[in-house]
C-alpha cells in the first residue's frame, strides 16, 4: 500500500450513511435495545462494519457487537451521532450501499450452502459472517470516493453509461488510485483477513489465487474467490454450468447441486433503500 494512499485514507475515512446512523441512534435509545437488531444495522453499512471489526478485533459484526457491548459501541460512534448530516434520499450512495448490502447477504447465504453441500476442509472454510463482510466491502472503495468528492458524484450523474473500465481510468487520473485499491487498503487498515482483502482488491479476479501459494491463508482466499464467482454468476442473470464449474470444483459442490445453490442465491431479498426511506419524504430531512 503506497504512503500516499495510506495518508488519503487517514484523512478521508468512509462515512456511514446518514439514514443508517439515524436508525442506529433510535435502536440504541430503545428502552430495551435489541443487540441483534443493532448488529443488523451495523452490518448493512460498510463503514460501520469496518469500525466495529477494527475496535473488536473480531471476524464478524455480530460477534464484534456482542464483544463490545452497547455502551462501548455507543462510545465508539458518539462523534458520528453528533454530526449526522442532512439525509438526502436521492443520494447516489444509497443504491450503491443497497447493492453492497445485497451482495453481502448473498455471500453469507453462499457460505452457509457451501458448508452443507460442499467439501471444503475445516481449516479453509469461510464463516457466513466473514463471507458477508467480503461481499459488503467489495463496494466500500467507490462509496468512500463518492462520499468525499462532489465532482465524482457529478460525474456519476453525467456519465452513468460509462463502463467499469472507464470509471477506473477516471479514478486513476483524478485521484492517483482506484476504488479497489481504496477498498483493499481500508480492509487492511481494519485488520480483516487477507481472504477478504484479496476479493476486495480484485473482485473480478476469478481464481487468480490458485497459483499464488499453498498456505492455509491462500487456500482460504481461493475458497472466498470461488464463492464470489458463484454469487457474481447468480446475480448477473442466466449463466451456464460450464461458467461455474471451476468454482464448484474448488468448493467440492456437485454439479447436480448448482441449481439448488443458484435458486437460493437468487431468492435472497435485495434491500430497497427508497422503501426504507419512505414514500413522500422531502428531498432533505433533518436528522
Amino acid at each position: 500500500m503506497s504512503s500516499s494512499l495510506t495518508q488519503w485514507i487517514a484523512e478521508n475515512p468512509p462515512q456511514p450513511l446518514p439514514r443508517t446512523l439515524v436508525q442506529l441512534r433510535h435502536a440504541l435509545d430503545d428502552f430495551t435495545p435489541d443487540l441483534m437488531a443493532v448488529a443488523g444495522l451495523v452490518e448493512s453499512d460498510g463503514a460501520l462494519t469496518g469500525m466495529v471489526l477494527q475496535a473488536s478485533s473480531s471476524s464478524g459484526v455480530r460477534q464484534g457487537v456482542v464483544q463490545l457491548g452497547l455502551t462501548a459501541l455507543e462510545g465508539l460512534l458518539e462523534d458520528l451521532f453528533l454530526e449526522v448530516p442532512m439525509v438526502n434520499p436521492y443520494s447516489p450512495l444509497y443504491p450503491l450501499a443497497a447493492q453492497a448490502h445485497h451482495r453481502g447477504l448473498c455471500m453469507a447465504c453462499c457460505a452457509e450452502l457451501v458448508g452443507r453441500l460442499g467439501r471444503v476442509p475445516a481449516r479453509q472454510r469461510i464463516s457466513g459472517e466473514l463471507a458477508h463482510c467480503a461481499g459488503l466491502l467489495q463496494g466500500i472503495g467507490r462509496i468512500t470516493l463518492l462520499g468525499h468528492h462532489a465532482e465524482y458524484r457529478m460525474q456519476l450523474k453525467r456519465h452513468g453509461e460509462w463502463t467499469p473500465a472507464q470509471w477506473l481510468a477516471y479514478e486513476q487520473e483524478s485521484f492517483g488510485f482506484q476504488q479497489q485499491q481504496v477498498g483493499a487498503a481500508l480492509c487492511r487498515h481494519w485488520g480483516l483477513p487477507e481472504a477478504v482483502v484479496a476479493v476486495v482488491a480484485n473482485p473480478d479476479g476469478g481464481l487468480s489465487l490458485l497459483k499464488a501459494g499453498r498456505s492455509v491463508a491462500f487456500r482460504q482466499g481461493v475458497v472466498m474467490q470461488a464463492m464470489v464467482g458463484l454469487v457474481t454468476a447468480a446475480l448477473a442473470g442466466p449463466s451456464t454450468l460450464e461458467q461455474v464449474l471451476p468454482y464448484l470444483a474448488v468448493l467440492g459442490v456437485a454439479e447436480r447441486d448448482w441449481p439448488t445453490l443458484l435458486a437460493a442465491l437468487q431468492q435472497v431479498p435485495a434491500p430497497a433503500w427508497h422503501d426504507r426511506l419512505g414514500e413522500g419524504e422531502s428531498d432533505h430531512e433533518s436528522a
